[in-house]
């Protein structure tokens, strides 16, 4: 009796241990099945939100221009940029102008994406709350303070009288950038040994800033070694020191014109000129001396800049002037 009631024990057990395994095992299958609904409808909630693009960002990277593809958002908007399924940073709209929007960083989500943010790049917009949309990450680094009210936004200074300007498409002016640098390489017009017109090889860096919409004040500083001037024995350094004056004009083929007029100043330095040495004759230092006063030049110039983009910020140029004639590369920024 004692084995069949141990048996009956054992078979009751068996059947108890199967049936809390098999309910265990649908438990989890329903989780499974929960938690990947759950994921498609997550996917599918940000794949419905609209993509734009970021046009630009300012140097502070405080104010941006994006893209309003569909005229979705209005001024005073609140908007959370979602990049790779993740919340980046939450924006206020502050102006709208046609289809695009500028807007002012008042949140940063993620540090790590919101460093990797570029110009053209893709992004997903949410508008409004967001706070149901769910993600994993780290507390949120306040950029600035945040803006509660509307009012604020337009009560401030650096918004409105700085960045916004910055962000806005102006369409009067042609090259949207204030800053132009440069290296170039060229001819710079002298003189001989025997006062003859020559031209050396000269580099040169050139730093343009866009003073109003089109027009332009440029600097450039350039040095050259000439050997053998004035005489066979002497090597001169000669630095130039050139200001212009531009205008852009728009041109085919992604490019510009920029006529100029300036000023510029060519000095050169070679200490030993004119100092006697052994055999030398007084009428052959005369000579090295006044060669090398030729070569001194204050004068008027006038010429042109052709700029021909090769890449967004990034120029090829040429320069065709009495001042240089030269070609280099350009950055704008």
């Amino acid at each position: 009796m004692a084995k069949k009631l141990n048996i009956k024990t054992f078979f009751l057990l068996i059947t108890i241990i199967f049936s809390l395994v098999s309910t265990s095992i649908s438990a989890q299958e329903v989780m499974d099945d929960l938690t990947r609904a759950k994921l498609i409808e997550e996917d599918n909630e940000v794949s419905s939100f609209p993509t734009e693009v970021i046009l630009k960002i300012a140097v502070s990277k405080k104010i941006m221009l994006l893209s309003n593809t569909n005229n979705s958002y209005q001024e005073g908007d609140y908007l959370s940029l979602i990049l790779n399924k993740r919340l980046m940073v939450r924006v206020l709209c502050a102006k709208i102008d046609g289809q695009n929007c500028g807007i002012k960083l008042i949140r940063i989500y993620e540090d790590p994406l919101w460093i990797k943010a570029y110009e053209g790049m893709e992004v997903q917009v949410l508008r409004g709350d967001d706070a149901q949309f769910k993600i994993d990450q780290d507390k949120p680094e306040v950029a600035e303070e945040p803006i509660d009210v509307l009012k604020d936004l337009y009560e401030d200074d650096e918004l409105i009288d700085s960045d916004s300007v910055e962000i806005t498409d102006n369409k009067a002016r042609l090259l949207k950038n204030d800053n132009i640098i440069g290296l170039s390489y060229g001819l710079l017009l002298g003189v001989d040994n025997e006062n003859e017109p020559h031209n050396y090889g000269h580099w040169h860096f050139q730093w343009a800033y866009q003073m109003a919409d089109n027009f332009w004040a440029e600097v450039l500083v350039g040095q050259a070694i000439i050997g053998q001037f004035p005489n066979d024995t002497l090597d001169t350094q000669i630095t130039s020191m050139t200001i212009r004056f531009k205008y852009t004009i728009k041109a085919p083929f992604y490019s510009f014109v920029l006529p100029y007029v300036g000023y510029q100043s060519v000095v050169p330095n070679s200490p030993d000129v004119g100092v006697p040495y052994l055999g030398s004759k007084i009428e052959d230092l005369n000579k090295e001396l006044d060669t090398f006063d030729n070569m001194k030049r204050n004068h008027m110039i006038f010429g042109v800049t052709i700029l021909k983009r090769i890449v967004p910020g990034w120029f090829l140029r040429v320069d065709l002037g009495n001042d240089f004639i030269s070609s280099g590369l350009s950055l704008e920024f």
